[in-house]
C-alpha cells in the first residue's frame, strides 16, 4: 500500500516539476527572447500617398512566431504564422466570406415576405368581429363633473396675511442681510480652501523628494523609449516644393535627426519650384521583455516613489476641507 501511495506521490510531483519548468522557461522567453520588429515603405513619385505600399512585421521566437500587415493597391493583408502553421485564415477568417454572409440575409428576407403575404389572407378571416360600442356610448348621458372644493385656508397663512406691512418688510430685509452674510461666508471659506490646496501642490511638487522622483520616472521613460526606438535605419528620400524656403526649413530639420539614424537615410531635397516625393524607407529594432520590468521594479522600489505615492493618499486629510 505505501509503495503504491509513493508511487502516485512521484507522478504528482514529476507532473509538478514539468509544469514549473514550462512556466520557468516561459518566463525567462518574455523576459530575455526579444520582439523583433521590421517596418519597410516605398513611393514613387508618380504615385500618390495613397497609393504607397508599405508593409510592417513583428516576430517572436526567433521567427517561430510573426505576423506581417502588408498594405499594396489599396488593400492591406494579414498573415499570421506560428512555428509555419499558418493561422490567419483561423483567426481572421476568409475574405469571401462576409459577401457570402451577406447574400443569404437577403434570400431569407425575401422568403419571410413571401410567406408574410400568403398567410396575411388567411389573418384577416380569422380576425373576430368588433362589437358595436358607437351606438351604446351614444345611449347614455353623459356624465357631468364633479363640483369643486373650495380650499380651506391654514391658520399660518391667515395669521401671515394679517400681519402688518412693517413686520414683512422688516422680514424681507433681514433675509436679505442673511443671504448676502451666508454668501460671503461660503466665498471666503472657497478662497480659504483653494489657497490651502495651491500651498499644498507648492510644497509637494516643489519637495526635494518629488523632484528626485520626477526625476527618475523622466530618466526611466527615456530609457525605455530609446529601448524601442529602430535600432537601425536606412533609405533614401527625394522631395521638394514650389515654396524653395519650405524645402530648406525641411532640410534643415532633417538633419537634426542624424543621431537617431546615424546618417544611413540620405535625404535628396530639389528646389525645381514643385511638388512631389518619392523613396525608400526601412526600420527594423528589437524589444526586450527584461528592460520593462527592470524600469518598473526601479520605480517601485524606489522610497521618493513611496513618498510620492503615500502623500497624494493622504492629501484629503491634510488639506482643511469646505464647510457646508
Amino acid at each position: 500500500m505505501a509503495h503504491i501511495l509513493w508511487t502516485i506521490l512521484k507522478i504528482i510531483l514529476i507532473i509538478l516539476g514539468i509544469l514549473l519548468g514550462l512556466l520557468l522557461l516561459a518566463v525567462l522567453l518574455l523576459l530575455f527572447c526579444p520582439v523583433r520588429y521590421r517596418f519597410h515603405a516605398a513611393k514613387t513619385e508618380e504615385m500618390k500617398f495613397s497609393q504607397a505600399q508599405a508593409d510592417a512585421g513583428v516576430s517572436w521566437l526567433f521567427g517561430g512566431a510573426w505576423v506581417k500587415v502588408i498594405y499594396q493597391d489599396h488593400d492591406t493583408d494579414i498573415k499570421v504564422r506560428l512555428f509555419g502553421i499558418p493561422l490567419d485564415k483561423f483567426l481572421l477568417g476568409d475574405k469571401n466570406e462576409p459577401r457570402a454572409q451577406e447574400k443569404e440575409p437577403e434570400a431569407e428576407e425575401s422568403v419571410w415576405i413571401q410567406e408574410e403575404k400568403d398567410t396575411a389572407p388567411e389573418e384577416k378571416e380569422s380576425l373576430p368581429e368588433e362589437p358595436d360600442t358607437l351606438s351604446e356610448a351614444k345611449d347614455e348621458p353623459p356624465a357631468l363633473p364633479a363640483p369643486e372644493e373650495e380650499p380651506v385656508p391654514d391658520k399660518d397663512t391667515a395669521a401671515d396675511s394679517g400681519a402688518s406691512p412693517k413686520t414683512s418688510l422688516f422680514g424681507k430685509i433681514k433675509g436679505v442681510f442673511t443671504g448676502i452674510k451666508d454668501k460671503a461666508a461660503a466665498v471666503l471659506d472657497q478662497i480659504r480652501h483653494t489657497w490651502a490646496t495651491a500651498a499644498w501642490w507648492h510644497d509637494f511638487i516643489f519637495d526635494e523628494r518629488t523632484q528626485e522622483a520626477i526625476a527618475l520616472v523622466l530618466r526611466e521613460a527615456g530609457f525605455l523609449i530609446r529601448h524601442v526606438l529602430p535600432t537601425r535605419m536606412w533609405g533614401e528620400i527625394s522631395f521638394g516644393s514650389e515654396d524653395p524656403s519650405l524645402t530648406g526649413r525641411v532640410t534643415g530639420a532633417f538633419a537634426m535627426t542624424v543621431p537617431f539614424h546615424k546618417n544611413n537615410v540620405v535625404l535628396h531635397p530639389s528646389f525645381e519650384c514643385r511638388d512631389f516625393a518619392a523613396g525608400e524607407l526601412t526600420a527594423k529594432g528589437r524589444v526586450y521583455g527584461c528592460a520593462f520590468v527592470l524600469a518598473g521594479l526601479k520605480i517601485l522600489l524606489s522610497k521618493n516613489i513611496r513618498f510620492v505615492l503615500k502623500k497624494l493618499k493622504t492629501k484629503n486629510k491634510t488639506i482643511p476641507l469646505k464647510e457646508e
